[in-house]
């Protein structure tokens, strides 16, 4: 029994430890700007989550750093399986010239607005299924991932038709500007 708490104990520590280092880099990195698909990018990224992609409606072609983008989307799909009791997703994505919205929606339980404000907070845990094996961070990382693209996250909660996470981000971002 103590070992197994120990090993819970180290698991936990291990995962704020990657958490930190994720929110150091986001602040410090160097990014990688490229043309790319949004939409293939989604593709290459979901079917590895555990997440099944429903459908992708819609694609943009935007300047942005992949990496960075990937590690967005990794951290919302985690969210999907180990939060929301959900486990299918479909992605909208629609665009004007300034900027790509990319919204995920889930048929899961969704949390308020503000246990949102909460949850993209680090460290908090909150919503209808907080869970003790997790640190607080992914929506934290996610959020702050959208910020370094010159971007926002932001949530609805949408009744019988689950909960939709959104990100908007330019469609040109170059992190050599200013």
């Amino acid at each position: 029994m103590l070992l197994a708490q120990i090993q819970a104990s180290a698991e936990i520590a291990e995962q704020m430890i990657y958490g930190i280092h994720d929110l150091a880099h986001l602040a410090y990195s160097v990014r990688e700007d490229a043309i790319g698909s949004l939409a293939d990018l989604l593709r290459s990224t979901i079917p590895g989550t555990g997440v099944a992609l429903k459908a992708i409606d819609g694609d943009a072609d935007l300047v942005s750093d992949p990496r960075l983008l990937r590690q967005i989307i990794l951290r919302l799909c985690a969210n999907v399986t180990d939060h929301a009791g959900a486990s299918q997703l479909r992605v909208l994505i629609d665009r004007d010239e300034a900027q790509v919205r990319c919204h995920f929606d889930d048929q899961g339980s969704g949390i308020s607005e503000k246990d949102w404000e909460q949850a993209i907070r680090p460290f908090n845990r909150c919503g209808k299924r907080p869970s003790a094996q997790h640190v607080g961070l992914g929506l934290t990382l996610a959020n702050q991932g959208a910020r370094s693209l010159g971007g926002t996250l932001s949530s609805e909660q949408r009744g019988d038709d689950g909960f939709r996470v959104t990100l908007a981000i330019p469609r040109r971002y170059s992190s050599n500007i200013g």
